[in-house]
């Protein structure tokens, strides 16, 4: 079919909703060296990698939004882990 792509969709899992938590989960989310792993073989074989990561969560997304207290210092927390989630994975990709 002519298809030259890979995308893959490393994720980080929510732990806790209060303080949201996300994080890299053992045996659920691929580690940095079996998504280099991953790269290396599709470059291998002449195949364009795209890296769109995603969050998952323990219940329904809604479910998960829905529940807790959303203050101000929650909110801190969630930009940070976010942040560390989105920078981990740009940096994954720019050195691959």
């Amino acid at each position: 079919m002519g298809a030259n792509w890979v995308i893959l969709t490393p994720s980080w899992t929510y732990t806790r909703n209060s303080p949201p938590i996300l994080e890299l989960v053992s045996g659920q989310d691929a580690p940095w060296f079996d998504l280099q792993d991953n790269i290396q073989q599709a470059r291998g074989r002449n195949l364009s990698v795209a890296v769109f990561p995603m969050v998952r969560f323990p219940t329904n997304s809604g479910q998960w939004w829905n529940e807790g207290k959303r203050n101000f210092s929650w909110w801190v927390v969630w930009f940070e882990r976010y942040r560390a989630f989105i920078l981990d994975h740009a940096d994954l990709a720019a050195r691959n």
